[in-house]
Formats: structure tokens, sequence, C-alpha cells
């Protein structure tokens, strides 16, 4: 799972196109919308650290849930999927390394909003 989000080559590119199709919205409002979204998720990045340093796997379960919902909605399908990942093994209390998968998610993250910003331009 992770591996396959940790190159950049191997990341499927953020589509705001594709995300304004599927919500039946224009391009412009979907790539606002996207960018308000990613530049608030530092907040949500945030309760999602402190409850993994405190290994609180209910806050766990709902930052990543939060994160997960809005990604999906977006059309943010990495984002979405990495956080849904550690949501899923948060909800069943299962240990596993919630700081690495924590760091991939982050990085996946700046990955689309890089992609964002660069379909901004275009």
């Amino acid at each position: 799972m992770i591996e396959c989000v940790l190159t950049q080559s191997k990341f499927k590119p953020y589509s705001p196109d594709a995300t304004a199709e599927m919500l039946g919205m224009d391009r412009d409002s979907v790539v606002s919308i996207a960018n308000e979204y990613l530049s608030c998720i530092d907040e949500d990045l945030d309760e999602l650290q402190r409850a993994i340093q405190e290994n609180d796997y209910e806050r766990i379960a709902f930052a990543s849930h939060k994160i997960k919902g809005v990604a999906a909605n977006l059309g943010m399908e990495h984002v979405s999927s990495m956080a849904s990942h550690i949501n899923t093994h948060a909800k069943k209390t299962i240990k596993i390394d919630y700081n690495l998968y924590y760091t991939t998610l982050e990085r996946v993250i700046k990955i689309t909003n890089k992609q964002l910003q660069t379909k901004s331009r275009n």
C-alpha cells in the first residue's frame, strides 16, 4: 500500500476535471474548493498526529475518517485511500506503524497539492 504512493512517478495525478464532471460542477469551482480544503487540512493533520502520539484509536479513527471523507468527495483518491487505511486499522484497534502512515499521508497530500497547483495554472 505505502510503496504504491511513495514515488510520484507511480502517483495517479489528481484531476479537477474528472472531479468536476463527477460532481456536476465547473472546474474552477472544484479547484477553488480543493485549494480551500488543502489550505485548511493542517488542522486535521495536527489532530491526527496528536491522536497517534497518544495511541488514541478513537481519535485516530475520527480524524482519519474526516480526512478520508472530504478527500473522497473531492476525488483525491490517494489521500482518501491512505486516510481510509489508517481509519480502518484504528477502528479495529489494530497496531500498525501509524507514524509511517501519517508521514505517507502528509506526502500524498503535498503531491496532490502540487498537482492541483500545476493544473490550476493550465
